[in-house]
């Protein structure tokens, strides 16, 4: 659960950048790659090499929860914009007290803000699980079915192989944070190649967010507007 303070901080860096979410993906990505050629002409220890090659992993884990959590939060702001229901019943289950309330109301926080930052976007379940509530089918179902265009090569779409990569990359950020027995080893080209698959994943996963947000949401908002619209003038009483 997020602090005051952390949600905070989210909504100061959240106003600060441009939105766009998938590019600070790509952008760790390349900082990654470009690392590792670097490292490979740098004497070091194995033990600080080791430390350096965790570092990708906590990095690029890192990127996918300010993903999936910046493309939440636009998804539920812009549905909220232009009056679309967006039903988050279910995502957050914490209690306030009248003090609490009162709090988040000077500070400005409001409701979907404690939801978004109540979500463990680096559980690969709970990302499902939150996505759920604002798509009419699995993300990552809806991913697989995304066709990634390639400059070379031919076009392709992820599978169970790609999702099972990715999911035990999180894994591995939390076993490299949280406990000891990777102190005297590296990562294996298993995990290297993890990394690639997960950015691979985000892709297809951000192509079919965004095809899900213009075709559906959008469209079931300008079907609401004009029904609206058009009840306005049958009502409109006759000159």
């Amino acid at each position: 659960m997020a602090s005051k303070q952390d949600i905070l901080r989210w909504k100061r860096n959240s106003e600060a950048k441009l939105h766009l979410p998938f590019k600070a993906v790509s952008n760790t990505y390349q900082d990654i790659k470009t690392a590792e050629k670097e490292l490979c002409h740098l004497e070091m220890s194995n033990r600080t090499r080791w430390m350096v090659q965790k570092g990708y992993v906590i990095m690029m884990v890192s990127a996918v929860e300010v993903y999936f959590r910046d493309m939440f939060d636009f998804m539920i702001k812009q549905s909220l914009k232009y009056g679309h229901t967006v039903k988050l019943q279910g995502l957050h289950k914490k209690r306030y007290d009248v003090d609490e309330i009162h709090s988040h109301i000077q500070d400005e926080i409001s409701p979907y803000e404690l939801v978004v930052n109540s979500v463990n976007f680096q559980n690969y379940k709970a990302i499902e699980e939150a996505y759920a509530h604002l798509l009419s089918k699995s993300l990552w179902k809806g991913a697989k079915a995304i066709k990634i265009k390639r400059k070379e090569g031919k076009d392709f779409s992820i599978d169970d192989r790609h999702l099972g990569s990715f999911r035990r990359l999180l894994k591995l950020r939390h076993e490299l944070i949280h406990q000891s027995f990777h102190a005297d080893s590296g990562i294996s080209q298993s995990d290297k190649d993890g990394i690639i698959d997960t950015l691979f994943v985000l892709k297809a996963a951000d192509e079919f967010l965004i095809q899900h947000f213009l075709l559906h949401i959008l469209r079931d908002i300008s079907t609401k507007q004009y029904k609206r619209k058009k009840g306005a003038k049958s009502t409109k009483p006759p000159n």
